[in-house]
C-alpha cells in the first residue's frame, strides 16, 4: 500500500509538471532565428561556447541522488557547418528523475533583457512537447535560478526555432531540490554557471540547441 501511495504521488507530481509546462508552451513568446554571434550592443552576445569552448560543456545525471537517469552530449554541425549541441538520454522517476548538461561561466547580463534559445522544434503531436529548463547558477547566492519552456512544435517552413526568456522569468530558485522562498532573488551580474535540464518527463529524449544567446531588447 505504501508502494502503492508513492507511485501515485510520483504520477500526481509529473502531471502537474507536465500541466505546467504545456501551459508555458501555450503561453510563451516564440520568436523568430537569429544568426548574430557578437557582443556588441546592438547585437545577440553568444554566451554558449559552443563555436569556441565545446569542452566546457559536461554531463551531470540524478546518480548523484541515487537516480538511474542518464544523458550524452555529442556536437556535430548544421547544413552550414555551425555547431549544433545534441543533448540526448533517458529520464528515469527512480530517483533525482533528471539529466543535464552544464558550464562554468562567468556573465554580468544585468545589461540585457533576456535569452534565446535557437533549436530544433518538435516534429511530432503524437506526444507531450519535451519540457526544457535553462538554469543560472548565481554566485551571490546557494540557489540556481531557472526558467522552463516547452519545444515548440515545426512549422511548414522549418524545423528551426526559437525561445525568448525574459531574465525576470529566472525566478524558481532551487538548491538540491529544495525550493527558495522569499528570500532570494536572482543576480544577473554575477552568473557563474549555465545548465540545460530535462526533468520529471519519463522515457527517451534529445534535443538539439544551436545557440543560446542573451539579448538586449525583448522579443
Amino acid at each position: 500500500y505504501e508502494a502503492r501511495s508513492k507511485l501515485q504521488y510520483t504520477r500526481m507530481i509529473i502531471r502537474a509538471m507536465l500541466a505546467v509546462l504545456l501551459s508555458i508552451y501555450a503561453l510563451g513568446t516564440i520568436v523568430e532565428a537569429t544568426s548574430t554571434t557578437t557582443g556588441t550592443e546592438n547585437d545577440a552576445w553568444r554566451i554558449d561556447g559552443f563555436e569556441s569552448d565545446q569542452d566546457s560543456w559536461y554531463v551531470q545525471v540524478d546518480g548523484v541522488m541515487g537516480g538511474k537517469s542518464s544523458g550524452a552530449l555529442e556536437f556535430s554541425g548544421d547544413d552550414e557547418g555551425r555547431p549544433v549541441m545534441n543533448f540526448t538520454g533517458k529520464i528515469s522517476l527512480d530517483g533525482g528523475g533528471f539529466s543535464s548538461v552544464r558550464r562554468r561561466v562567468d556573465l554580468d547580463l544585468s545589461d540585457y533583457a533576456g535569452v534565446v534559445v535557437t533549436l530544433e522544434a518538435a516534429t511530432s503531436t503524437d506526444s507531450v512537447p519535451l519540457g526544457i529548463e535553462l538554469q543560472f547558477g548565481d554566485a551571490t547566492s546557494r540557489y540556481d535560478f531557472s526558467s522552463a519552456f516547452a519545444i515548440p512544435l515545426s512549422n511548414a517552413t522549418t524545423t528551426i526555432t526559437s525561445v525568448y526568456l525574459p531574465l525576470e522569468s529566472f525566478d524558481r530558485g532551487t538548491f538540491f531540490g529544495f525550493v527558495c522562498g522569499d528570500d532570494c532573488s536572482f543576480d544577473p551580474s554575477e552568473i557563474e554557471s549555465l545548465s540545460v535540464y530535462v526533468l520529471f518527463q519519463e522515457g527517451d529524449f534529445g534535443v538539439a540547441i544551436h545557440s543560446i544567446e542573451a539579448v538586449r531588447e525583448p522579443r
